[in-house]
Protein backbone atom coordinates (compact mmCIF):
# COMPACT_ATOMS: atom_id res chain seq x y z
CA UNK A 1 0.00 0.00 0.00
CA UNK A 2 2.68 2.46 0.69
CA UNK A 3 4.66 2.02 -2.30
CA UNK A 4 0.99 2.25 -4.58
CA UNK A 5 0.74 5.81 -2.50
CA UNK A 6 4.34 6.98 -3.35
CA UNK A 7 3.64 6.12 -7.16
CA UNK A 8 0.93 7.90 -7.00
CA UNK A 9 2.48 11.38 -5.49
CA UNK A 10 5.14 10.82 -7.63
CA UNK A 11 2.60 11.49 -10.37
CA UNK A 12 1.09 13.96 -8.88
CA UNK A 13 4.21 16.20 -8.22
CA UNK A 14 5.33 15.78 -11.86
CA UNK A 15 2.10 16.61 -13.37
CA UNK A 16 2.63 19.99 -11.04
CA UNK A 17 5.89 20.21 -12.65
CA UNK A 18 4.44 20.13 -15.91
CA UNK A 19 1.67 22.48 -15.00
CA UNK A 20 4.23 25.05 -13.85
CA UNK A 21 5.46 24.54 -17.06
CA UNK A 22 2.90 26.01 -18.74
CA UNK A 23 3.41 28.72 -17.08
CA UNK A 24 5.10 32.25 -18.02
CA UNK A 25 7.89 29.75 -16.51
CA UNK A 26 8.03 27.81 -19.53
CA UNK A 27 7.64 30.81 -21.80
CA UNK A 28 9.07 30.90 -24.92
CA UNK A 29 10.95 33.57 -24.10
CA UNK A 30 12.27 32.61 -20.98
CA UNK A 31 13.36 29.25 -22.61
CA UNK A 32 15.38 31.58 -25.52
CA UNK A 33 17.24 32.98 -22.73
CA UNK A 34 17.68 30.17 -21.41
CA UNK A 35 19.28 28.68 -24.99
CA UNK A 36 21.16 32.35 -25.14
CA UNK A 37 23.15 31.59 -21.76
CA UNK A 38 24.17 27.84 -22.89
CA UNK A 39 25.28 29.01 -25.79
CA UNK A 40 27.50 31.73 -24.43
CA UNK A 41 28.81 29.38 -21.24
CA UNK A 42 29.67 27.22 -24.47
CA UNK A 43 30.95 29.82 -26.60
CA UNK A 44 28.80 28.42 -29.08
CA UNK A 45 28.26 31.04 -32.11
CA UNK A 46 25.41 30.27 -34.58
CA UNK A 47 23.05 32.03 -36.82
CA UNK A 48 19.87 33.42 -36.15
CA UNK A 49 17.81 30.80 -38.21
CA UNK A 50 20.00 27.83 -36.27
CA UNK A 51 19.00 29.79 -33.21
CA UNK A 52 15.80 29.40 -33.81
CA UNK A 53 15.82 26.20 -35.05
CA UNK A 54 17.59 25.11 -31.88
CA UNK A 55 15.32 26.59 -29.84
CA UNK A 56 12.26 24.94 -31.41
CA UNK A 57 14.08 21.05 -31.16
CA UNK A 58 14.81 22.17 -27.70
CA UNK A 59 11.10 22.70 -26.55
CA UNK A 60 9.73 20.17 -28.57
CA UNK A 61 12.36 17.86 -26.69
CA UNK A 62 10.77 19.19 -23.36
CA UNK A 63 7.56 18.32 -24.15
CA UNK A 64 8.49 14.47 -25.20
CA UNK A 65 10.63 14.08 -22.15
CA UNK A 66 8.14 15.78 -19.99
CA UNK A 67 5.68 13.54 -20.85
CA UNK A 68 8.10 10.46 -21.22
CA UNK A 69 8.46 10.80 -17.41
CA UNK A 70 5.04 10.97 -16.91
CA UNK A 71 4.28 7.79 -18.68
CA UNK A 72 6.60 6.14 -16.58
CA UNK A 73 5.38 7.02 -13.63
CA UNK A 74 1.56 6.36 -14.76
CA UNK A 75 2.70 3.18 -15.63
CA UNK A 76 4.05 2.29 -12.30
CA UNK A 77 1.07 4.15 -10.35
CA UNK A 78 -1.63 2.05 -12.71
CA UNK A 79 0.30 -1.44 -12.34
CA UNK A 80 1.42 -1.10 -8.70
CA UNK A 81 -0.60 -3.68 -6.88
CA UNK A 82 0.61 -3.21 -2.90
CA UNK A 83 4.42 -3.02 -4.53
CA UNK A 84 3.89 -5.86 -7.07
CA UNK A 85 3.63 -5.15 -10.90
CA UNK A 86 0.84 -6.35 -12.52
CA UNK A 87 0.97 -8.78 -15.81
CA UNK A 88 -1.92 -6.60 -17.34
CA UNK A 89 0.70 -4.71 -19.36
CA UNK A 90 -1.18 -4.14 -22.75
CA UNK A 91 -3.96 -2.57 -20.58
CA UNK A 92 -1.95 -0.77 -17.94
CA UNK A 93 -0.06 0.81 -21.39
CA UNK A 94 -3.12 1.44 -22.95
CA UNK A 95 -4.81 3.73 -19.93
CA UNK A 96 -1.51 5.03 -19.40
CA UNK A 97 -0.90 6.62 -22.73
CA UNK A 98 -5.03 8.26 -22.57
CA UNK A 99 -4.14 9.60 -19.18
CA UNK A 100 -1.23 10.98 -20.55
CA UNK A 101 -3.25 12.47 -23.57
CA UNK A 102 -5.65 13.59 -21.25
CA UNK A 103 -3.08 15.63 -19.49
CA UNK A 104 -1.81 16.70 -22.12
CA UNK A 105 -4.57 18.12 -23.60
CA UNK A 106 -6.28 19.91 -20.46
CA UNK A 107 -2.43 21.30 -20.09
CA UNK A 108 -2.45 22.98 -23.53
CA UNK A 109 -6.21 24.05 -22.79
CA UNK A 110 -4.55 25.70 -19.90
CA UNK A 111 -1.99 27.64 -21.74
CA UNK A 112 -4.90 29.64 -24.02
CA UNK A 113 -5.41 31.83 -20.46
CA UNK A 114 -1.67 32.30 -19.95
CA UNK A 115 -0.15 35.71 -21.32
CA UNK A 116 3.08 35.05 -23.71
CA UNK A 117 1.68 30.88 -24.14
CA UNK A 118 -0.26 29.53 -27.08
CA UNK A 119 -2.47 26.37 -27.26
CA UNK A 120 -1.37 24.21 -29.90
CA UNK A 121 -2.73 20.71 -31.30
CA UNK A 122 0.91 19.56 -32.65
CA UNK A 123 2.02 19.82 -28.96
CA UNK A 124 -0.72 17.50 -27.23
CA UNK A 125 0.39 15.08 -29.94
CA UNK A 126 4.32 15.22 -29.03
CA UNK A 127 3.11 14.86 -25.52
CA UNK A 128 1.29 11.78 -26.33
CA UNK A 129 4.02 10.43 -28.27
CA UNK A 130 6.33 11.35 -25.04
CA UNK A 131 4.05 9.07 -22.90
CA UNK A 132 4.15 6.31 -25.48
CA UNK A 133 8.04 6.67 -25.15
CA UNK A 134 7.90 6.37 -21.32
CA UNK A 135 5.82 3.19 -21.81
CA UNK A 136 8.13 1.20 -24.03
CA UNK A 137 10.80 2.20 -22.32
CA UNK A 138 9.11 0.32 -19.07
CA UNK A 139 8.18 -2.00 -21.09
CA UNK A 140 11.58 -3.07 -22.55
CA UNK A 141 12.67 -2.78 -19.23
CA UNK A 142 9.94 -5.22 -17.57
CA UNK A 143 10.60 -7.48 -20.56
CA UNK A 144 14.52 -7.57 -19.56
CA UNK A 145 13.95 -8.41 -16.21
CA UNK A 146 11.54 -10.97 -16.21
CA UNK A 147 13.64 -12.65 -19.16
CA UNK A 148 16.60 -12.38 -16.45
CA UNK A 149 14.39 -13.46 -13.81
CA UNK A 150 13.58 -16.41 -15.46
CA UNK A 151 17.05 -17.73 -16.56
CA UNK A 152 17.98 -17.17 -13.16
CA UNK A 153 14.70 -19.77 -11.90
CA UNK A 154 16.03 -22.29 -14.93
CA UNK A 155 19.92 -22.27 -13.19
Amino acid sequence: MRQRLFYWFAVILWMIVIYSMSTNIGSSENSQSLLSVILHIFHLNISSDQFDQTHFLMRKTGHLSEYAVLGILLWLALSSNDGVLTNKRLKTACITILLSALYASTDEFHQIFVPNRTACVQDVFIDTCGAMLGVVIVWIFWSFQKSLNTRKSSV
